[in-house]
């Protein structure tokens, strides 16, 4: 049975879900406060979209489900990938309304690696990095929509808390036992950070 992480992360906002639904529904505008790469749209046949990555020198590739969409409560995403270390990736983001008039958001992913490669990047690209961008975008979002204010600008930085190097060696250690190349770990590494910071794309 192919192993699947489960990652889930909540956050208390002081927004409404109505005023924070179009900052977080607006998976263009995630995708850039992110640093990702744009996508690029092979295809759509029987509503499956087929999307990849524009990176050079590897080539990642999905199935995108039809995307779900309660507004301004829930939104969610399946993708099925056919080329890449990642076999499939689910993305769940639901906004509840709080008695104090703020919102709590629930975020989780479902990750299935396809080899090592994808193991491992799962655990860097989600575990550790993704956890903080998000968080950090999402209490960006949360002051954007209480000041109205939809052109502030989010820093792109991306650190590690210290924890974060050890866990990174660790795994990075694993790899070379596994005689991975390495030149094709930092390439692929690249394209999953920013991947894997947000699974919601429209």
């Amino acid at each position: 049975m192919t192993k699947e992480y489960h990652y889930y992360w909540t956050y208390e906002l002081k927004a409404p879900p109505e005023a924070l639904w179009p900052l977080v529904s607006d998976t263009n505008r995630f995708n850039h406060d992110s640093g990702l790469p744009p996508m690029q749209l092979l295809g759509i046949q029987n509503r499956v979209r087929r999307v990849k990555f524009q990176i050079p020198l590897m080539r990642v590739e999905w199935d995108e489900e039809p995307f779900e969409w309660t507004y301004p409560y829930r939104f969610g995403i399946l993708r099925r990938y056919v080329a890449g270390p990642i076999l499939e990736m689910r993305g769940d983001c639901q906004l509840t309304r709080l008695e104090s008039g703020g919102t709590r958001l629930e975020y989780q992913t479902w990750s299935k690696p396809r080899n090592l490669l994808g193991d491992i990047a799962i655990q860097i690209g989600i575990g550790m990095i993704a956890k903080q961008r998000t968080k950090d975008i999402f209490n960006a979002y949360d002051r954007i929509a209480s000041r109205g204010d939809a052109s502030m600008q989010i820093a792109s930085g991306r650190n590690l808390s210290s924890s974060g190097h050890n866990r990174f060696k660790v795994l990075s250690n694993q790899l070379k036992n596994e005689n991975v190349d390495a030149k094709r770990w930092i390439i692929f590494m690249i394209i999953c950070i920013a991947q894997m910071i947000y699974l919601f794309n429209a």
